[in-house]
This record gives structure tokens, C-alpha cells and sequence, in this order.
């Protein structure tokens, strides 16, 4: 399988948690998630909204980025910070993963579909 792009954004309820959930769990990516290739966070200039990108090499890497941030409860937390608007995955993943994110409201866009577009 190839790369694996998420995208997702939203508003900001509370600038200040979420600035330091995003310190927390980069810092957690960068010391224990080598298969996480990348990720960019953009704010607008009010810090009302956000953007953000993520890499993966597969989707065991983002199994592991999942486990990682559901043990130190960035999600819980970080709903309290944010409203998300929308959250795509770009690529092929397996069916767990499916099972982890559509419950969030993932939308899913294949390869096949990318192509197409």
C-alpha cells in the first residue's frame, strides 16, 4: 500500500488547549511513531479555525497513531478545544482502520476514487 493522507479541519473553541494538546501529541509522534511521515497544522489568523495534514506509511502507522493518542486521551480532551467540520482519509486502508475512524465521521477516498476526481 502507499502513502495515506488525513486531512481534517474545524473551528476553535479554546485556543489555548488547543495549542497544547497539538505540543502533546507531536511530541508523543515524534519520540514513538516512526510511521507517521509527516503532519501540518495551520490556524487562521483570528485562531478560529484550523487545518490539518497528516502522513502515514500505511495503516498500521495509523493503528499506532490511533492507540498512541487514545492512551493519553488527546481525543477527549481535544473535543472540549475544537468542533471538526470534516476529516477525510486519502488512500487505501484496511478495514480496521475504517472501523476506528468512521465512527468519528471520516469520509474514506480510495486511490481508484482519487484517480477519477
Amino acid at each position: 500500500m502507499s502513502r495515506i493522507i488525513i486531512v481534517n479541519h474545524g473551528t476553535i473553541a479554546d485556543r489555548q488547549a488547543f495549542d497544547g494538546l497539538l505540543k502533546e501529541a507531536v511530541a508523543g509522534v515524534e519520540a514513538e511513531l516512526p510511521g507517521t511521515l509527516g503532519y501540518e497544522f495551520y490556524v487562521d489568523e483570528e485562531g478560529a479555525r484550523f487545518l490539518a495534514h497528516e502522513a502515514y506509511a500505511d495503516s498500521t502507522a495509523i493503528l499506532a497513531h490511533l492507540q498512541h493518542l487514545t492512551e493519553s486521551g488527546i481525543p477527549q480532551r481535544m473535543m472540549g478545544a475544537v468542533a471538526f467540520e470534516s476529516a477525510f482519509v486519502l488512500g487505501d486502508v484496511t478495514a480496521e482502520v475504517r472501523q476506528a475512524l468512521e465512527p468519528m465521521g471520516f469520509q474514506f477516498l480510495g486511490l481508484a476514487e482519487q484517480a477519477r476526481g
